[in-house]
């Protein structure tokens, strides 16, 4: 999941073009919509509940309200009075415009980083979490700043407490770091002790057998005061996303950060909002996932690990344990069948989108949705390769025409309805034998379409690099395509670049997306700015995973074309 969002203030600042970013990763099935908000909700309304990591911080008092607010608490006291007495200040004074059960509340900034300190901290934060639960809000901790706390701080007594009533309350008490590289130049110095230190928790919570807590990086990025010019810094953050992807429990990151003060530092990060938009539209994550050793399967069925045949359908049991989350703040009910979750982010306003579970899975539409079922499947053959097949249908011909993605370590899209050739994927287990699985239902038109799955199956079969299609080896596969309206100079120009560059160059929109590699990227040469958006969308329709950028000769502007990417198959 791409999951960099932007850190806000109430007031002040330049928070110009936030919407547009929001909304773009809103989009994407692979995203989630990030926002961390301080004295106010700047961002909040323009986000998904069903998608969005949202959190709040009190750092001024308002007026009319009195006392003190300090960024953390006085550690001269016993730590549960301190947590009772802080916390009654902190509600008084915190924002009261916003949905508490969806909105993470963090009340303490950057404490102390010692070890000596974290004892109390722990049961300061496992005092007052309980207390901020019981008021119906969501608790992140510490807010510990970039480099720390320090080592050994996670094994005192008082820590880990609190990271067990994190892992017995996992959505409602969570963690919260700070994350820079204090580098204005790059954002990838001092990893991972820096960037990356939340490993150093997650490391503890595997050796004491405590699942991971939901972690949330509150500020990231460069220095507190300067990011590098956009768009110069979107390697830095393409890596960012790379580096919190394979992580599940770390919800998102905010970049810091589009407030007023610190030498002005909005002005420099408000252009990302628009640079940034097709990293967050197009990003998916195509690498192992980095999941606790102790937490147990959830239910999913598992695929043999044994001798090469062996099958197995994963969790035919579509007949009942499904949560219906219907509320005012998503566009459809979910029905999610045992060890199954749903994302439904593709799905704009106002569908009418209902999953259904019964004896057969059904997906049910009408309007444009895209809707992901997934699972992580464990105890497979860390060695092995395995298939997996979707026995699907639609009502393709009834109402509306649909599509279903799978993907197990590739992202091709497969056309369903036809039962002579079930959809089908090959991938590979990670070193611990985890596997996850997405199968992703796609309507593109407003007629009305069903999906039914009838069974989901996990094979393992033999090794891909045998099958006809498949890389001899993985490689960054990197292609241009020319554009049709070209001209003869053009082309010639375009060859002799490309000879010196060593890539392929190709006409066909097709052959340079296909293929089963693990990076692809694809260069457009003379496409029309007004047609860049539409060939981006068609990319990620029909190969999912391709990096998509665009140039243009020297010598001549680029001629218009009429309806060219409408025309793609």
């Amino acid at each position: 999941m791409f999951k960099i969002g932007f850190h806000t203030a109430g007031s002040g600042g330049n928070p110009t073009g936030l919407g547009r970013f929001l909304n773009a990763a809103g989009r994407n099935p692979h995203a989630t919509q990030v926002v961390v908000c301080a004295d106010g909700n700047t961002g909040f309304l323009d986000t998904n509940p069903a998608v969005s990591v949202l959190l709040y911080r009190r750092t001024e008092i308002p007026d009319g309200v009195g006392g003190m607010m300090p960024d953390y608490p006085n550690m001269d006291n016993d730590p549960m009075a301190e947590a009772a007495s802080y916390w009654e200040r902190y509600k008084e004074a915190m924002h009261k415009g916003f949905n508490k059960a969806h909105v993470w509340i963090q009340t303490v900034n950057e404490p102390n980083r010692s070890v000596q300190s974290a004892d109390w901290l722990g049961k300061f934060s496992l005092a007052q979490a309980k207390l901020v639960n019981a008021d119906g809000y969501k608790y992140m901790a510490f807010g510990y700043s970039t480099g720390t706390p320090d080592e050994g701080a996670w094994e005192t007594a008082g820590m880990l407490d609190y990271l067990r009533y994190c892992a017995e309350n996992p959505d409602m008490a969570g963690v919260c770091l700070h994350e820079y590289s204090l580098d204005p130049k790059s954002i990838q110095t001092g990893y991972p002790h820096l960037v990356g230190r939340f490993k150093q928790l997650f490391d503890t919570c595997d050796r004491h057998g405590i699942a991971r807590p939901k972690v949330i990086i509150g500020e990231a990025g460069w220095a507190h005061d300067s990011v590098p010019e956009s768009p110069f810094g979107l390697d830095d953050l393409q890596w960012l996303a790379d580096v919190y992807a394979p992580y599940d429990d770390v919800l998102g990151a905010a970049l810091w950060w589009l407030g007023p003060k610190f030498d002005g530092i909005a002005n420099k990060l408000q252009p990302y909002t628009e640079s940034m938009i097709p990293l967050a539209e197009s990003y998916v994550f195509h690498g192992e996932k980095n999941s606790a050793p102790t937490i147990e399967n959830n239910n999913g069925g598992g695929g043999g690990g044994g001798a090469s045949g062996s099958s197995s359908t994963i969790n035919t049991d579509f007949s009942g344990g499904y949560v219906d989350a219907t509320t005012d703040s998503m566009f459809f009910a979910q029905h999610i069948p045992n060890g199954w979750s749903l994302n439904a982010s593709g799905t704009p306003v106002p569908p009418e989108c209902t999953v259904y579970a019964d004896t057969t899975y059904r997906v049910v539409g009408t309007g444009l949705f895209k809707a992901t079922l997934s699972q992580v499947v464990r105890g497979l053959n860390p060695d092995g390769f395995y298939l997996l097949q979707a026995n699907v249908t639609t009502n393709t011909g009834k109402g509306g025409v649909g599509e279903i993605e799978l993907v197990l370590g590739d992202g091709r899209i497969v056309v369903a309805g036809d039962n002579s050739n079930t959809p089908s994927v090959i991938g590979s287990p990670d070193e611990n034998g985890d596997l996850t699985i997405e199968v992703t239902f796609i309507s593109k038109t407003e007629k009305p379409i069903a999906f039914v799955i009838q069974d989901v199956s996990l094979t393992q079969t033999t090794d891909p690099e045998t099958h006809d299609g498949y890389p001899r080896l993985q490689y960054h596969r990197k292609v241009w395509v020319s554009h049709p309206a070209m001209t003869a100079t053009q082309m010639v120009k375009l060859s002799e670049m490309a000879a010196d560059d060593g890539v392929t160059l190709t006409q066909s929109f097709d052959d340079a997306g296909i293929g089963n590699f693990a990076q692809k990227s694809v260069v457009c040469w003379n496409v029309p700015d007004n047609d860049q958006s539409d060939l981006i969308q068609w990319f990620e329709d029909y190969y999912p995973g391709t990096a998509v950028s665009f140039r243009h000769t020297d010598n001549e502007v680029p001629l218009a074309i009429t309806d060219i990417v409408d025309e793609l198959p």
